[in-house]
């Protein structure tokens, strides 16, 4: 994937949730899905042998997203991703080979 990614081809915002676990009113818990990062992001329909390689069902649209590294923000394969209006799951998460300027989330939508 080319690392030229400015602003200019993030242009699609994508939010992502968490799960997080709340005291509720009869004294239990409940877990509650939350917004924890809302942020542009350069969105990527993924083909032929990458697909292959992620292992993906091929029913299933595969998406790289790529998004901006920030220190203060921790993603893992629990959390969920809305993009173009679906939410997903995470299936991969990588960014080795960006240099750490960029987080790239793997996702499938059906």
């Amino acid at each position: 994937m080319a690392l030229n990614v400015g602003a200019g081809r993030r242009r699609e915002r994508i939010s992502i949730y968490k799960n997080e676990v709340v005291r509720d009113l009869g004294g239990g818990t409940t877990t509650k899905e939350t917004l924890y990062w809302d942020t542009w992001a350069w969105v990527k329909e993924i083909k032929g042998t990458r697909v292959a390689e992620t292992f993906q069902d091929s029913l299933k649209k595969v998406y790289s997203v790529l998004i901006r590294y920030r220190d203060d923000k921790e993603l893992n394969n629990a959390m969920q991703v809305e993009i173009r209006g679906k939410k997903t799951t995470i299936e991969n998460i990588d960014n080795v080979e960006l240099q750490g300027k960029y987080i790239e989330i793997i996702v499938k939508v059906q």
